[in-house]
């Protein structure tokens, strides 16, 4: 359900969404050098991969791509278990579509 909510916010701010349904796949998409990905939003909890391996992996491939980390934990609750791994910012679920907006305007600036 949220990345349903998730992908149609996105297509109706104007962004081209590729939607993963697990971390596997997310990783797998990710490694393909040829994919232009200017922002990964990226939940914690996931099937068949959970978000703190997929971080891992993503990182290694996509050292500069900014990454939004969700949860529905609190951010002091898990900090710690993405801490060094260069998260760019994190949004505790549930969140609005202005927070997600205003997330993107950060990780996102116009110029780029």
């Amino acid at each position: 359900m949220v990345r349903k909510f998730l992908r149609h916010f996105l297509k109706a701010c104007g962004f081209t969404v590729m939607e993963a349904e697990d971390g596997v796949v997310a990783v797998e998409y990710l490694t393909d050098p040829t994919k232009e990905v200017r922002a990964i939003l990226l939940d914690l909890t996931m099937p068949r991969m959970d978000g703190l391996e997929a971080l891992r992996k993503i990182r290694r491939d996509r050292p500069g791509v900014p990454i939004l980390i969700m949860s529905g934990f609190s951010e002091p609750e898990t900090s710690g278990r993405f801490a060094g791994l260069n998260a760019s910012g994190f949004l505790q679920k549930p969140f609005t579509t202005a927070q997600l907006a205003e997330y993107l305007r950060f990780l996102l600036p116009a110029d780029s």
